[in-house]
């Protein structure tokens, strides 16, 4: 008997609460209330493929930029800084992509602090991978004996090359009725001498 009482009971409420539920769905209400519910609603977030986050609408515009209030934006997560490449998950990364921690060191790793030195110097290569060198560039007003390892301009060299011809070798003999004032060009000479200082001057101009 207690048994059936509590099976009536049971059957009483479920049949009860169908009808709440069935009167609730038939119940009319205002416009109003549906669209102040509906206001505070916004699209269900979709599946998408690749790693992305989900932004804010970014302006009030056309719906087809996704961009009015309630909508959603969303932006690539890649794991490489280059645009183009594979972003990590198959999708080629693009300049308005958020990276991660790991493509922002390894863009880092290949970077190195920036060059800092003295004024008028070169930078040469060091030894090791980001390890650099400086390196004096030839100064014509100073003295040659002091910057033997800097590095000549062009110029110089030029002028070098048009000094060595022309100081390196002196006449040292010439042929009867011949001298430097009537044969500069040295048509007649008959022996030369050598000039092996190369501190005077004669090759690289300086300011002895």
């Amino acid at each position: 008997m207690r048994i059936g009482k509590l099976l009536l009971v049971g059957i009483i409420m479920v049949g009860t609460a169908y009808a709440d539920d069935a009167t609730r769905k038939k119940t009319v209400t205002s416009q109003y209330y549906v669209d102040t519910a509906v206001e505070t609603k916004q699209p269900v977030v979709g599946a998408e493929s690749g790693n992305y986050v989900v932004t804010y609408p970014n302006s009030a515009g056309n719906d087809a930029e996704h961009n009015e209030a309630g909508e959603i934006n969303k932006r690539h997560i890649s794991t490489t800084l280059t645009v183009g490449n594979n972003g990590g998950d198959g999708i080629n990364a693009a300049a308005t992509d958020i990276p991660t921690v790991g493509a922002v060191n390894t863009g880092l790793n290949g970077k190195q602090n920036k060059l800092s030195g003295t004024a008028g110097k070169l930078v040469t290569y060091g030894g090791a991978s980001g390890s650099v060198g400086s390196a004096d560039v030839y100064n014509e007003s100073g003295s040659y004996s002091t910057q033997t390892d800097a590095l000549v301009r062009a110029s110089h060299v030029n002028g070098a090359v048009a000094n060595g011809f022309a100081g390196l070798l002196t006449c040292n003999m010439w042929e009867t009725g011949y001298n430097a004032t009537n044969d500069p060009n040295s048509d007649h000479c008959l022996t030369y001498s050598v000039n092996t200082d190369v501190l005077s001057g004669t090759y690289v101009p300086q300011g002895n």
